[in-house]
This record gives structure tokens, sequence and C-alpha cells, in this order.
């Protein structure tokens, strides 16, 4: 009688433990009539259990979440200098709204120094063993910079020198804003794929959005001039946000530099709220990296389809808490640095709470990317909305938002699959209060039925859940093909191996909403 435990090892051979995976005794004798599969269920066992878990959980806090804490935190890694070079430009500025010492325009090159110096200082020296210097990061990003300010003027001379009527104007932003993105594509596809291209993505991503809303808030009237060189190399590659974002607005920029009225108690609360989101940061980080591939280890189920739902559940998770970790740092940058929304309140890059428990897909658009989804708002959906229908408009703000990530392929899938699940979910809403107006309509159509309050409550709380448990379902899946952990795979392998179930059950809520 051949007997086999389940087991895992943990991270590499000189510090390995075995864990029988949830305590369940496997046997392989056929002849065996005791079953294959037996859980452990004594109050000694179970103490054993717990203990298990705790040790378990020690040992990845200090041989993996740590270590991996003051790797990413340290003051020369890229975060670490992010964060220095935001507070030195707030304490620059607060010196400088008291004592009034240097101009305008030395401050904005500050900023762009402050911006830049990450690219500069944490920047790898080599790749794949061949030395290449610090300074190519920092010199694609101003040449970039350059570029995209020459286009500007460009494009703001040719409309001075044609007519003056509306439409045209129009048509001149938009084509300045299809040659911006059309550059993002460009450098996605043909430029190389060194590692110096791939760190500066997200800067030209970032740099491309503030052109275009620069831009376009030129030609609308919300800004009587363009910035200066100075000025718009400081907004380009203002501190704290050059790199990690988040996208901020030219009007948010300038509020770091406007003196405002503050207290003792107003300054405090803005370094505690920075305080507060760096642990999260940290939090979010420790998760991503550890914690998350602990909790959801799929070496525990036996059962080939839990297996396969419980890993993921688990890539999804990984890659939402490493975006919330990139959205906390940005957060905490941005709040060091003193940018301000605008309503002067401070800075929210994404809401995890609304992702997590999602009760409608368009909520998870909207609060995946605060600042992303606001300049898609204000700058495409809202000004094609304006000159034709909301299908176009939305299929504009698609289109665009595919184009600033450089039409990458996961990206694209994702964000289309997002949109027909929004639509589909919101055309099912629409199908379930028309067709049962008593229980999804308006309260006041509550009185005219035989129903009582609480059973046309408890009612619309279960149809709500079930919404809620397929968006779960469908982030889950959406979430799996953007973990890029195994480079051996193909890019819509994870899918595949879910025999495309998000897929499928698009189309059949699509086709119960079509029959309603």
């Amino acid at each position: 009688m051949n007997q086999q435990w389940y087991q895992d090892t943990y991270y590499d051979e000189e510090r390995t433990y075995d864990i029988a995976a949830d305590y369940y005794y496997y046997e392989n004798d056929a002849d065996d009539d005791f079953g294959a599969l037996h859980p452990w269920s004594t109050p000694v066992e179970n103490q054993y259990s717990r203990y298990m878990f705790w040790r378990e959980f020690n040992l990845i806090t200090e041989q993996c979440a740590l270590p991996a804490v003051l790797t990413a935190y340290w003051w020369s890694s890229h975060v670490g200098v992010t964060l220095v070079a935001s507070i030195c430009f707030r304490i620059l500025i607060l010196f400088f709204q008291r004592f009034r010492c240097l101009s305008n325009w030395v401050l904005h090159i500050v900023c762009a120094a402050c911006g830049l110096a990450p690219a500069l200082i944490s920047s790898s020296t080599k790749e794949n063993g061949i030395p290449h210097h610090r300074w190519v990061p920092a010199a694609l990003i101003v040449g970039y910079m350059v570029l995209l300010y020459s286009i500007s003027l460009l494009t703001i001379l040719l409309e001075r020198n044609n007519t003056n009527k509306k439409q045209e104007k129009f048509n001149a932003a938009v084509v300045f804003s299809a040659v911006v993105l059309a550059l993002l594509v460009y450098r996605e596809y043909v430029l190389d794929s060194s590692r110096a291209w791939q760190s500066t993505r997200g800067t030209h991503m970032l740099m491309s959005m503030k052109a275009v809303a620069l831009i376009l808030d030129y030609r609308s009237g919300r800004l009587n001039s363009l910035p200066s060189i100075a000025e718009y190399t400081g907004y380009m590659l203002c501190a704290g946000c050059a790199q990690l974002g988040p996208y901020i607005s030219y009007k948010q920029y300038l509020q770091a530099f406007r003196s405002r009225p503050s207290t003792y108690l107003k300054n405090l609360k803005q370094w505690v709220a920075v305080i507060k989101n760096l642990g999260l940061s940290m939090a979010w980080f420790m998760g991503s990296v550890c914690y998350v591939d602990w909790l959801l280890d799929t070496s525990y189920y036996r059962y080939y389809g839990i297996a396969i739902a419980v890993d993921t559940y688990r890539r999804a998770a990984s890659y939402r808490s490493g975006h919330y970790f990139i959205a906390a740092v940005g957060t905490t940058n941005a709040q060091a640095c003193g940018y301000l929304s605008e309503c002067d309140e401070r800075i929210v890059t994404a809401k995890p709470s609304s992702v997590e428990w999602p009760k409608q897909m368009s909520y998870v658009a909207s609060a995946w990317d605060i600042p992303t989804h606001q300049w898609l708002k204000t700058y495409v959906f809202d000004k094609m909305y304006s000159h034709g229908k909301a299908p176009i408009a939305a299929a504009a703000t698609f289109a665009v938002s595919c184009a600033i990530h450089g039409f990458e392929v996961r990206v694209s899938a994702v964000l289309a699959m997002i949109g027909g699940c929004a639509y589909v979910e919101l055309l099912l809403r629409k199908r379930l209060a028309a067709k049962f107006p008593i229980i999804f309509g308006k309260k006041s159509n509550i009185k005219k039925t035989s129903l009582s309050k609480t059973t046309s409550r408890w009612m619309r709380i279960v149809i709500n859940m079930l919404f809620v448990v397929l968006n779960i379902i469908h982030l889950s899946y959406l979430g799996a093909v953007m973990d890029t952990s195994n480079d051996t795979e193909s890019v819509f392998s994870v899918w595949h191996r879910c025999a495309y179930i998000g897929h499928l059950l698009l189309f059949f809520t699509y086709i119960i909403a079509v029959l309603l």
C-alpha cells in the first residue's frame, strides 16, 4: 500500500520546510476501501493546524515580505528616490512661500529635476550583462517632451495661419491628439523593446495625456496661452508623478506653487495622510509579492476545476494588489508634493473597495484609475458626446484608452471585455426594471402591489448579490490574463485553461437580457 502526502515547499532549498497541504491524507491503493481522501478533524490536529498557519505566516513575513519591502522602499530604489524627491520638493516650496527668494521659473525647473531624478538614480546600469549609461531613460523622457512641445507649437502656428472657424480648430486639436497617440503605438510596436524603452513607457503615456489636455484646454479657452518652456517642462516632469503617476491636470500642478492659508493642524493632517498611504502601499506590495500566493495556494485542492478557479483568482488578486500598490505610491507622492484635486481636496488614485466588491462593472472602470477615467471623460467622451451619440462617444473612449496603452494586446482585450460586461449589465438591469417594475422599479410601485416592502427589498438584495458574484467572476477572469509572472505562457493561455468561461457568461447574460 503506497501512501503519499501532498506537500508544498516554499522559496528555496536552503530554507525548506514541508507542509501537508490542508492536512489531508491521500491513499493511492485502490484496494483500500477506506477511501481516497480523509480530513483530519480531531481537536488536537485543529490546534496543530492553527499553529502551522501562524508559523507559515511568520516565516513568510520574515523571509519574504519584510525583505521585499526594504528592497523596494530603499533610498536608492525607484520608489524610495521618488518619495525623497517629492518631500524635498515640498520642503523647497514651503521655504519659497515663506521667504520668496526664488523666481517661479526656477521652481518649475527644480520640479522637473525632482521628477527626473528617479530615472537617473535608480535606473540599472546593466541589461543582460551589457552595461549602459544611466542617462539613457532620462534622455528618452526629455527627448519625448521636446517632441511634444514642438508638435504643440506647430499646431498652434498652423491654426493661427488658418481660418478661425471653430470646426477647423476642433479638427486641428483632433489631429494633434491622433498624432500623439500614434507616437505611443509606434514606440510600442516599432521601436526596440530594450529595458530603457520599457522603463519609460508609463512616463510617455502620462506626458501624452498631459500634452493632449493642454492643447484641448488651450483651444477651448480654459487656458489663455500655452505654458512657457519652464512651466511646460515642470508640468511634464512634475515631481512625484512623472513616472508612477497619477495623471494631474495643469491646474492641479499649479496648486503646489500657490500660497494657501494653512494651520499647524492642517499640515499635520496632510502628513498623516501621506504616512497612511505609504503604509497602505507597503501592505499592498507585501500582499502582491508574498501573501496572495501563500493564501491562495492551489496545492491545497484536489479537484482540477476548483484548483483552476483558485489559481485564476490568485493571479487576478496578485495583479490587482500590484496595481493598488502603484496607485497608493502615486497618491503618497502627489500628496507629499502638495498637489490637490479640482475641488482643493487630496488626490485619490484608486478605490480598491469598489473594485473588490463590484456592485456594477461601470463602477470598476471609474474606480480602477480615477485620474485617467476623469481625463477620458473630460477630453474624449464629453467632447465626442457633444458631436454625436453615446455609443459613438463610448467607442471613441475605448479606442483612445487602448491607444494610450499602445494597443497592447492584453490591455486592449481586457478593456473590450470590460466595456462589453458593463454594457450587457446595464442592458439587463434596464430590462429587469421594465419587466418587473414592482421589484426593480421606483419605490412608489411597491405600494400598488401585494408584495410587502420586506419581500421586495430582499429580492432586490438577492439580485444585486448575483450581479456582484458575476462581476467578481469576470474580474478574476480578466485579471488573470494580466498576470505576466510566467513569461513562458502565451498571452491568452489562462483564458484557454478556463475554457473561456468569462466570454460564455457574457454571452449567456446577453441572451437573457434580449429574451426578457
